[in-house]
């Protein structure tokens, strides 16, 4: 065998996981999951959440979802996944004070999140800012 006169380097392996259509729906009812708990939200840009009125800023108010987004999931590094929520629909209403009407911000809900499975094997998602 002849001498070797470079180093010698592995090919790094992509170790990650494939999901069935059951894991890619795990994960979309977890986002969906995820996407209620934001609408709890009195805060016009709730923290850690793809929502924000921007002409709200200053006032609480209350969310609703007009059309639940659809969701797709692409596969990652490591077993982590990209999940993209588009095509939603939220509304945010300011509620009438000093003599105003109620104030509506209807916002697109085109986001992107983070999944993956935790150290006991549950799906847990995580949006991306």
């Amino acid at each position: 065998m002849p001498p070797l006169l470079s180093p010698w380097t592995s090919v790094p392996l992509q170790a990650g996981y494939a999901l069935t259509d059951t894991g890619e729906q795990q994960l979309a009812g977890a986002l969906h999951d995820s996407l209620r708990e934001c609408l709890r939200s009195t805060s016009p840009a709730p923290l850690g959440c793809p929502l924000e009125a921007p002409g709200a800023h200053g006032h609480s108010g209350s969310w609703r979802l007009i059309t639940l987004p659809e969701v797709s999931v692409s596969p990652g590094w490591m077993g982590v996944f990209t999940l993209y929520a588009r095509g939603g629909v939220a509304e945010f209403t300011v509620p009438a004070a000093d003599g105003q009407a109620p104030r509506t911000h209807r916002v697109l809900l085109d986001a992107r999140a983070m999944g993956a499975l935790d150290r006991e094997g549950e799906l847990v998602t995580s949006w991306s800012p």
